[in-house]
Protein backbone atom coordinates (compact mmCIF):
# COMPACT_ATOMS: atom_id res chain seq x y z
CA UNK A 1 0.00 0.00 0.00
CA UNK A 2 2.78 2.42 0.87
CA UNK A 3 4.71 1.78 -2.33
CA UNK A 4 2.33 1.88 -5.27
CA UNK A 5 5.13 0.85 -7.63
CA UNK A 6 4.90 -2.70 -6.20
CA UNK A 7 1.28 -3.10 -7.31
CA UNK A 8 1.08 -5.33 -10.36
CA UNK A 9 -1.94 -5.61 -12.63
CA UNK A 10 -2.39 -8.66 -14.87
CA UNK A 11 -3.47 -6.36 -17.70
CA UNK A 12 -3.56 -2.56 -18.12
CA UNK A 13 -7.37 -2.67 -18.44
CA UNK A 14 -7.57 -3.69 -14.77
CA UNK A 15 -5.75 -0.67 -13.35
CA UNK A 16 -8.67 1.81 -13.31
CA UNK A 17 -10.95 -0.87 -11.84
CA UNK A 18 -8.63 -2.13 -9.10
CA UNK A 19 -6.58 0.97 -8.30
CA UNK A 20 -8.62 1.99 -5.25
CA UNK A 21 -8.12 -1.47 -3.68
CA UNK A 22 -4.41 -1.71 -4.52
CA UNK A 23 -4.83 -4.28 -7.28
CA UNK A 24 -7.01 -6.71 -5.33
CA UNK A 25 -10.57 -7.70 -6.26
CA UNK A 26 -12.71 -7.01 -3.20
CA UNK A 27 -16.17 -5.92 -4.30
CA UNK A 28 -18.87 -7.37 -6.54
CA UNK A 29 -18.94 -4.09 -8.42
CA UNK A 30 -15.33 -4.64 -9.42
CA UNK A 31 -16.20 -8.06 -10.84
CA UNK A 32 -19.01 -6.48 -12.85
CA UNK A 33 -16.61 -3.87 -14.20
CA UNK A 34 -14.05 -6.51 -15.12
CA UNK A 35 -16.69 -8.48 -17.03
CA UNK A 36 -17.77 -5.30 -18.84
CA UNK A 37 -14.36 -3.81 -19.63
CA UNK A 38 -12.26 -6.92 -20.19
CA UNK A 39 -14.81 -9.21 -21.85
CA UNK A 40 -17.20 -6.66 -23.36
CA UNK A 41 -20.31 -7.68 -21.41
CA UNK A 42 -23.31 -5.38 -21.31
CA UNK A 43 -24.42 -3.85 -18.00
CA UNK A 44 -27.35 -6.27 -17.87
CA UNK A 45 -25.26 -9.34 -18.54
CA UNK A 46 -22.66 -8.22 -15.97
CA UNK A 47 -25.48 -7.79 -13.44
CA UNK A 48 -26.58 -11.39 -14.06
CA UNK A 49 -23.02 -12.46 -13.20
CA UNK A 50 -23.12 -10.29 -10.06
CA UNK A 51 -26.35 -11.91 -8.93
CA UNK A 52 -24.92 -15.39 -9.40
CA UNK A 53 -21.92 -14.35 -7.31
CA UNK A 54 -24.06 -12.84 -4.55
CA UNK A 55 -26.19 -15.97 -4.36
CA UNK A 56 -23.04 -18.15 -4.29
CA UNK A 57 -24.08 -19.95 -7.48
CA UNK A 58 -20.76 -21.28 -8.74
CA UNK A 59 -22.43 -23.27 -11.53
CA UNK A 60 -23.92 -20.14 -13.09
CA UNK A 61 -20.58 -18.37 -12.89
CA UNK A 62 -18.73 -21.32 -14.46
CA UNK A 63 -21.23 -21.27 -17.33
CA UNK A 64 -19.81 -17.85 -18.22
CA UNK A 65 -16.22 -19.12 -18.52
CA UNK A 66 -16.02 -19.58 -22.29
CA UNK A 67 -17.95 -16.40 -23.00
CA UNK A 68 -15.65 -14.38 -20.72
CA UNK A 69 -12.45 -15.84 -22.14
CA UNK A 70 -13.57 -15.36 -25.76
CA UNK A 71 -14.63 -11.77 -25.03
CA UNK A 72 -11.35 -11.03 -23.29
CA UNK A 73 -9.34 -12.43 -26.20
CA UNK A 74 -11.31 -10.29 -28.64
CA UNK A 75 -10.40 -7.23 -26.50
CA UNK A 76 -6.68 -7.99 -26.72
CA UNK A 77 -6.21 -9.91 -23.47
CA UNK A 78 -4.15 -13.10 -23.72
CA UNK A 79 -5.81 -16.47 -23.08
CA UNK A 80 -3.60 -17.26 -20.06
CA UNK A 81 -4.36 -13.91 -18.44
CA UNK A 82 -8.09 -14.28 -19.16
CA UNK A 83 -8.17 -17.76 -17.63
CA UNK A 84 -6.20 -16.64 -14.56
CA UNK A 85 -8.49 -13.65 -14.12
CA UNK A 86 -11.62 -15.80 -14.40
CA UNK A 87 -10.23 -18.34 -11.92
CA UNK A 88 -9.41 -15.53 -9.48
CA UNK A 89 -12.95 -14.17 -9.77
CA UNK A 90 -14.46 -17.67 -9.37
CA UNK A 91 -12.63 -18.28 -6.10
CA UNK A 92 -13.49 -14.74 -5.00
CA UNK A 93 -17.21 -15.45 -5.46
CA UNK A 94 -17.34 -17.30 -2.13
CA UNK A 95 -16.28 -14.17 -0.24
CA UNK A 96 -17.83 -11.41 -2.32
CA UNK A 97 -19.55 -8.39 -0.82
CA UNK A 98 -21.01 -5.42 -2.53
CA UNK A 99 -19.32 -2.18 -1.59
CA UNK A 100 -22.15 -0.71 0.49
CA UNK A 101 -22.48 -3.84 2.65
CA UNK A 102 -18.73 -4.01 3.18
CA UNK A 103 -18.69 -0.41 4.38
CA UNK A 104 -21.60 -1.01 6.76
CA UNK A 105 -20.01 -4.18 8.20
CA UNK A 106 -16.71 -2.37 8.68
CA UNK A 107 -18.41 0.44 10.59
CA UNK A 108 -20.33 -1.97 12.82
CA UNK A 109 -17.15 -3.98 13.50
CA UNK A 110 -15.24 -0.83 14.40
CA UNK A 111 -17.94 0.38 16.79
CA UNK A 112 -18.28 -3.06 18.39
CA UNK A 113 -14.53 -3.30 18.97
CA UNK A 114 -14.52 0.21 20.45
CA UNK A 115 -17.38 -0.57 22.83
CA UNK A 116 -15.76 -3.85 23.86
CA UNK A 117 -12.51 -2.02 24.62
CA UNK A 118 -14.37 0.63 26.67
CA UNK A 119 -16.13 -2.04 28.75
CA UNK A 120 -12.85 -3.78 29.54
CA UNK A 121 -11.08 -0.52 30.39
CA UNK A 122 -13.82 0.76 32.71
CA UNK A 123 -14.38 -2.60 34.32
CA UNK A 124 -18.16 -2.44 34.14
CA UNK A 125 -19.55 -5.45 36.11
CA UNK A 126 -22.80 -5.39 34.12
CA UNK A 127 -21.05 -5.34 30.72
CA UNK A 128 -18.96 -8.49 31.05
Amino acid sequence: RHNSKNIKYDHPLLEPILKSTYGIIIYQEQVMSIFRVVAGYTYGHADVVRRSISKKKGDALNAERTSFIEGAISNGVGREIAEKLFNDMSSFANYAFNKSHAAAYALISYRTAYLKDIRQTVGCPYCL
